[in-house]
């Protein structure tokens, strides 16, 4: 299932990230937050439950109460810091870990055999849901590595993807290979030029992150 997230604060931080003039930090910072405005839907998604309780007024109603199971964010060493940190620290009880793609993008990223992984440490602990942060899905090809490789190792009961600037191929080639992932995604689709960049896109957000 694809979910779209239209909200003004969402939209306005994916301006503020496609603004050529936007500096690093800015981009870090809508980045954090976008991760954040996509925790909060997760969560409403999935783990909220209604309880029976008594307030300190000695009424009893009943509510909703976050029940968030212990899941896992995983995403590029790239967006460690900014966007996935954001969506790990609003679900809270998760752990983070990530694929360093040393800058390979597309079907480099998917295919090279080269890479360094850190999976977090979870001992004896059921996973109940991984996360796959990746800002872009362009062709989705990274998201997909991300995917197989969390999936794999932590065999969870649920597989969500989120992600904020998005084409249609992308989220056609990751429904077809994670047809029971839900996908979160931010605002409108963007299409895709010949060299394989977002349009109106948001140019290499890696290089731009690091003031390049």
């Amino acid at each position: 299932m694809i979910r779209k997230i239209s909200t003004p604060y969402a939209i306005a931080h994916t301006g503020a990230i496609r603004r050529t003039q936007s500096a690093s930090s800015e981009l870090a910072e809508s980045l954090y937050y976008l991760g954040t405005e996509l925790g909060k839907h997760i969560i409403e998604s999935y783990f909220l439950d209604y309880e029976n309780i008594v307030t300190p007024m000695e009424q009893n109603i009943n509510i909703l109460i976050p029940r968030i199971p212990y899941c896992v964010v995983f995403t590029t060493k790239d967006e460690m810091q900014s966007f996935a940190r954001g969506l790990s620290e609003i679900i809270r009880n998760c752990v983070l870990g990530y694929m360093d793609f040393r800058g390979r993008r597309g079907l480099d990223a998917l295919n090279s055999p080269v890479r360094s992984i850190e999976m977090p440490y979870i001992g004896n602990a059921f996973v109940d849901t991984v996360i796959v942060a990746k800002a872009t899905l362009a062709t989705g090809c990274t998201a997909e590595s991300l995917a197989k490789t969390a999936y794999t190792h932590f065999q969870p009961k649920r597989l969500v993807i989120a992600s904020i600037f998005y084409t249609l191929q992308g989220l056609i080639e990751l429904t077809t290979n994670f047809p029971n992932a839900d996908i979160f995604v931010v605002g409108e689709a963007d299409s895709l030029n010949e060299n394989g960049m977002l349009i109106p896109g948001i140019g290499n957000l890696e290089k731009r992150m690091k003031g390049n």
